[in-house]
Protein backbone atom coordinates (compact mmCIF):
# COMPACT_ATOMS: atom_id res chain seq x y z
CA UNK A 1 0.00 0.00 0.00
CA UNK A 2 2.28 3.04 1.31
CA UNK A 3 5.54 3.24 2.35
CA UNK A 4 7.68 5.82 4.88
CA UNK A 5 11.00 6.64 3.56
CA UNK A 6 13.68 4.48 5.16
CA UNK A 7 17.31 5.83 5.76
CA UNK A 8 19.60 7.67 7.43
CA UNK A 9 20.57 11.40 8.24
CA UNK A 10 23.25 13.49 9.25
CA UNK A 11 22.99 16.74 10.84
CA UNK A 12 25.21 19.57 10.24
CA UNK A 13 28.04 20.31 13.16
CA UNK A 14 26.23 21.03 16.71
CA UNK A 15 27.25 23.39 18.85
CA UNK A 16 29.01 21.72 22.39
CA UNK A 17 26.91 21.01 24.92
CA UNK A 18 23.59 22.35 23.24
CA UNK A 19 20.98 20.95 20.50
CA UNK A 20 21.29 19.45 16.86
CA UNK A 21 18.96 19.60 14.99
CA UNK A 22 18.08 17.04 12.49
CA UNK A 23 15.38 16.97 9.21
CA UNK A 24 14.20 14.04 6.97
CA UNK A 25 11.87 13.20 4.52
CA UNK A 26 9.19 10.72 4.61
CA UNK A 27 7.44 9.83 1.45
CA UNK A 28 4.13 7.93 0.44
CA UNK A 29 4.84 5.88 -2.29
CA UNK A 30 1.64 4.26 -2.48
CA UNK A 31 -2.38 4.61 -3.81
CA UNK A 32 -3.78 5.24 -0.22
CA UNK A 33 -3.27 8.02 2.41
CA UNK A 34 -0.15 6.66 5.00
CA UNK A 35 -1.16 7.54 8.39
CA UNK A 36 1.76 8.42 10.43
CA UNK A 37 0.84 7.09 14.46
CA UNK A 38 3.52 8.02 16.00
CA UNK A 39 7.21 9.68 15.35
CA UNK A 40 9.90 8.88 18.17
CA UNK A 41 13.02 7.85 18.94
CA UNK A 42 13.17 5.21 22.49
CA UNK A 43 16.93 7.74 23.06
CA UNK A 44 16.02 10.13 26.00
CA UNK A 45 18.34 12.66 24.46
CA UNK A 46 16.04 12.94 20.98
CA UNK A 47 13.06 14.88 20.54
CA UNK A 48 10.93 14.71 17.79
CA UNK A 49 9.29 18.10 17.32
CA UNK A 50 7.45 18.27 14.04
CA UNK A 51 6.02 15.26 11.73
CA UNK A 52 3.37 15.12 9.04
CA UNK A 53 0.19 12.97 10.68
CA UNK A 54 -0.95 12.26 7.20
CA UNK A 55 0.21 11.65 3.76
CA UNK A 56 -1.55 11.67 0.11
CA UNK A 57 -0.56 9.50 -2.48
CA UNK A 58 2.68 10.26 -4.17
CA UNK A 59 3.69 13.29 -1.37
CA UNK A 60 5.77 13.75 1.02
CA UNK A 61 6.71 15.49 4.56
CA UNK A 62 9.70 16.83 6.75
CA UNK A 63 10.28 15.22 10.09
CA UNK A 64 12.18 17.62 12.29
CA UNK A 65 14.05 17.07 16.15
CA UNK A 66 17.07 17.75 17.98
CA UNK A 67 19.08 15.69 20.24
CA UNK A 68 20.63 16.77 23.32
CA UNK A 69 24.72 16.87 23.36
CA UNK A 70 24.73 17.08 26.89
CA UNK A 71 23.31 13.02 27.06
CA UNK A 72 26.02 12.26 24.35
CA UNK A 73 29.36 10.75 25.33
CA UNK A 74 32.13 10.90 23.14
CA UNK A 75 32.61 12.77 19.82
CA UNK A 76 29.73 11.16 17.81
CA UNK A 77 26.60 9.58 18.10
CA UNK A 78 23.53 7.36 16.25
CA UNK A 79 20.36 7.09 17.40
CA UNK A 80 17.13 5.72 15.54
CA UNK A 81 13.94 7.25 14.97
CA UNK A 82 10.81 4.95 14.70
CA UNK A 83 8.05 5.82 12.31
CA UNK A 84 4.42 4.01 13.42
CA UNK A 85 2.42 4.10 10.29
CA UNK A 86 -0.90 2.13 9.00
CA UNK A 87 0.98 0.52 6.12
CA UNK A 88 0.32 -3.16 6.67
CA UNK A 89 3.25 -4.06 4.67
CA UNK A 90 5.86 -2.02 6.20
CA UNK A 91 4.24 -0.76 9.66
CA UNK A 92 7.39 0.46 11.00
CA UNK A 93 9.92 2.26 9.45
CA UNK A 94 13.21 3.66 10.77
CA UNK A 95 15.93 6.57 10.59
CA UNK A 96 19.34 6.65 11.64
CA UNK A 97 19.99 10.03 12.51
CA UNK A 98 24.09 10.14 12.80
CA UNK A 99 26.32 13.34 13.74
CA UNK A 100 29.57 14.53 15.53
CA UNK A 101 29.07 16.98 18.73
CA UNK A 102 31.73 18.96 18.02
CA UNK A 103 34.23 17.52 21.26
Amino acid sequence: VSRAQRGSQKPGPAPKGGRARFRFQVRNDGLSPLHLARVYSRAEAVRVDKAPRTLKPGKGGEVEGSIDLSAVDGPAYGFVVEIITDDPLQPVAKVRVLGRTGR
